[in-house]
Parts: structure tokens; C-alpha cells; sequence
């Protein structure tokens, strides 16, 4: 596979967790557990992919049939990019699992966390300006952690 496939792969998953986790809300336990091994496994498959591509500097899109107007979904991952996925990664997996404990009874915010690192995560993949707009998408999930935002424009 290639280091972009195994980015998306990881990031899919942190993602996936996350919007299972809200809905188990009612079992406050599983739903700290789901996201927080969602995303630390997710984040290890990224930053290791992320990893693999900084150091053979390698450069690959995808690219898909998207019905907007403008063109299609294009997602890449280059050297640079690779650079900004690596604290994305291991910060994401740490923030996960220090938040297990620090927001036991608050399974909501460790779902939003992990939407949070997936946002980024695509934004920093986006190879077209409508993704980029997505980042109101990351927006939202700090927002909803209670993360100041005043001063994004």
C-alpha cells in the first residue's frame, strides 16, 4: 500500500470511532474506550504512513468523482504535508489517551476529539480548494471541546 492509502486508512478509522463513540453515549466506558483505541490506532497507522512518505519523499493523489461543481475529491500527501501529519498524529494519540481518564463521564468530547484530529487530517490531505473550505468541519469539533476559535477567520 501506498503511504497515502495508509493515511487515509488511519485517519478513516479515527474518524469511524469517533462517530461510533457518540453513539454509545449510553455506556460512558465503551465510548471512551472506542474513541481512545480508535484513535490511537488510526493515529499509529497515519504517522507511521506519514513517517514512510517524509522519508522516501515520496508524492501520490487520489483522486474521485465528486458531483460539485468545480471538480472532483483530489487528496495527496507530498513531503510537506507529511511533515504537518506527524505532530497531527502522535499529539492526536497522546491527547486521546490522557482525555481517557481526564473526561471519564464525558464520552461526547472524546468522539468530538476524534473528529477534530480527522478534520485536520483532511485538511491537511485537500489538494482542492473545496476540501480546504472543510475546515469549518475542524472548526465546529474544537468549538464543541470548548477550544477558543475567536480569533480563526
Amino acid at each position: 500500500m501506498r503511504p497515502l492509502e495508509v493515511v487515509l486508512t488511519g485517519t478513516l478509522m479515527v474518524v469511524v470511532t469517533g462517530v461510533l463513540a457518540l453513539f454509545l453515549t449510553r455506556s460512558p466506558r465503551a465510548a471512551n474506550h472506542v474513541a481512545t483505541w480508535g484513535a490511537v490506532c488510526g493515529s499509529v497507522l497515519g504517522f507511521v504512513a506519514a513517517f514512510r512518505a517524509l522519508e522516501i519523499a515520496s508524492e501520490s493523489e487520489l483522486s474521485a468523482a465528486w458531483a460539485v461543481p468545480g471538480g472532483g475529491l483530489i487528496v495527496g500527501i507530498d513531503p510537506l504535508s507529511a511533515f504537518f501529519l506527524l505532530p497531527l498524529f502522535a499529539l492526536g494519540a497522546l491527547c486521546a489517551v490522557y482525555g481517557q481518564r481526564y473526561l471519564g463521564p464525558h464520552p461526547a468530547a472524546a468522539a468530538e476529539l476524534n473528529l477534530l484530529i480527522g478534520a485536520m487530517a483532511l485538511v491537511v490531505l485537500a489538494r482542492h480548494g473545496l476540501l480546504v473550505n472543510g475546515s469549518a468541519g475542524a472548526r465546529r469539533a474544537a468549538l464543541a471541546l470548548g477550544v477558543p476559535t475567536a480569533e480563526w477567520t
